[in-house]
C-alpha cells in the first residue's frame, strides 16, 4: 500500500515534466539512445531521461497540511482534486489509499463531514456474515457425522478359496467403502478437535477483534462534527426559534457560512446565506447538544441548495406530465415559496403561487440532480 501510494506521488511529480507532454514511443526511442531501460511507467522514462539530460526535475508537490478546511465540503468538488491530492489526504489520517477515484473521493468526504466512522463499516459486516455461515455449516456437519449410521466390516476367521476376478485383479481405491462415507470424505473437512462445546470459542477472537476495530473508529471520530463546525467555510445549518434576536425572520432552519472560530469563548461566527454582510454568533457545543447547528451536507450544487433552501426564497420547480395528470395542471414550470426548512430529512416546504393554502413538499439535492428546481430570477 505504501509503495503504491508513493508511485502516485511520484508519477504526479513528473508528470509536471515537459518531456510528459511526449508520447511512450517517443520516450522509449530517446531511452534507447541514450542506453536506458525502456520498462516502467511513462513518469518512469521521462525521469530517467531528465536525469541523463541533467534537466532540472519539476517543482514539489504540495503536501497535506492537514488544514481540513482546505478540502471542500461535496463529493462534487472533491472529484475535482487530483488522485495525489485524495491520496495525501487519506494517508495523513491513516485511511486505505488504494481504490477507484469514486471510492476515494467518499473516503475523503467522509473525513471531511466526520463521518470517518461508518468507513468500511460495510466490508466489516461482510466479514461478521462469513464467520457465521462458517459456524453454521460446521456445526450442521458436526450433526451430520454424529447421526450418520456406521457401516461395520467383518473378516471371516477361515476364508473360502476364492478365483481371480476384476476386483481382486485390478482393485478399486475406495471399493469396500459405502456411498455415506464417501459422500462425508468428499465435503466440509471438520477441522482436528473441533466440538458443538467449543465451536463458539474458535471465532471469538476474530469477533472480537472486529468489535474492537469498530470501537477504535468511534472514538477516533467525531460524532457531533465539532471540528468541521469550528473550520472557517465550512457549510452548516442554524435552527433559529421564537425569541431568537433576528428580527423578521420566520423560525425555521437557514445555511450558513462559519468565518470564524474563538476557542476560548467556544463561539463560532456565522454569516447567513441570505443576509450577506451581517455576522452572528453561536455557541458551538451548547447548540450541537441541543440539536439547533449542524453541518451542512450537500452532494450536489451547494450555492444551489444554499438559495433554495432558505426561508422564504422565490423557486421555480418543474412537474413533469406524469406527475400533473389529472390534477387539472400543466407540465412546466411554477414559482413557489419555502415556508421551511428540515435538513435532516432534506426537505424544504413550499406554497405555489397559484395554489398558495396548500404546502408541498420537495426532496431537495434530488430534484437539484435532476434540474427540476432552480432559483426564480428578480425581475429587479
Amino acid at each position: 500500500m505504501e509503495a503504491s501510494y508513493n508511485d502516485c506521488l511520484e508519477r504526479e511529480h513528473w508528470r509536471q515534466h515537459p518531456l510528459f507532454a511526449e508520447k511512450r514511443e517517443t520516450l522509449e526511442a530517446k531511452c534507447k539512445q541514450h542506453g536506458l531501460y525502456c520498462s516502467g511507467g511513462k513518469h518512469e522514462l521521462v525521469k530517467r531521461l531528465a536525469c541523463k539530460q541533467s534537466s532540472s526535475p519539476p517543482a514539489e508537490l504540495d503536501q497535506y497540511s492537514g488544514d481540513i478546511s482546505t478540502i471542500p465540503v461535496t463529493a462534487k468538488e472533491i472529484f475535482k482534486l487530483p488522485i495525489s491530492t485524495l491520496k495525501q489526504v487519506l494517508h495523513y489520517y491513516n485511511v486505505p489509499t488504494i481504490g477507484t477515484k469514486d471510492q476515494l473521493v467518499l473516503r475523503v468526504l467522509a473525513i471531511r463531514t466526520g463521518t470517518k466512522h461508518l468507513l468500511f463499516e460495510r466490508e466489516l459486516k461482510s466479514i461478521e456474515d462469513l464467520l457465521g455461515v462458517t459456524e453454521r455449516v460446521i456445526q450442521e456437519q458436526i450433526k451430520a457425522f454424529a447421526l450418520e449410521d456406521k457401516v461395520l466390516y467383518r473378516e471371516r476367521e477361515y476364508q473360502r478359496e476364492t478365483k481371480a476376478s476384476i476386483s481382486t485383479e485390478r482393485p478399486r481405491e475406495s471399493a469396500s467403502r459405502s456411498n455415506e462415507e464417501r459422500q462425508r470424505s468428499s465435503g466440509l473437512k471438520i477441522p482436528v478437535g473441533t466440538s458443538l462445546s467449543n465451536l463458539p470459542n474458535i471465532f471469538e477472537d476474530l469477533k472480537n477483534l472486529i468489535e474492537a476495530t469498530r470501537e477504535a473508529n468511534r472514538e477516533k471520530s467525531d460524532m457531533d462534527n465539532i471540528e468541521d463546525i469550528t473550520t472557517p467555510r465550512t457549510g452548516v445549518v442554524v435552527l433559529w426559534q421564537e425569541g431568537d434576536s433576528l428580527s423578521g425572520w420566520d423560525p425555521g432552519w437557514y445555511t450558513a457560512i462559519v468565518r470564524s472560530y474563538t476557542e476560548t469563548l467556544d463561539e463560532i461566527t456565522i454569516e447567513n446565506v441570505s443576509e450577506p454582510g451581517k455576522r452572528y454568533s453561536v455557541k458551538v457545543k451548547e447548540s450541537v447538544k441541543e440539536g439547533t447547528l449542524k453541518v451542512l451536507n450537500v452532494h450536489c450544487d451547494s450555492d444551489l441548495y444554499d438559495k433554495v433552501t432558505q426561508i422564504g426564497a422565490k423557486i421555480n420547480v418543474r412537474w413533469s406530465g406524469t406527475e400533473v395528470k389529472g390534477t387539472g395542471w400543466k407540465a412546466g414550470w411554477y414559482t413557489a415559496e419555502v415556508q421551511e426548512f428540515d435538513p435532516d430529512n432534506d426537505t424544504i416546504t413550499i406554497t405555489y403561487d397559484r395554489e398558495p393554502t396548500k404546502a408541498y413538499k420537495e426532496a431537495v439535492t434530488s430534484a437539484i440532480s435532476k434540474g427540476e428546481i432552480r432559483l426564480k430570477k428578480s425581475i429587479m
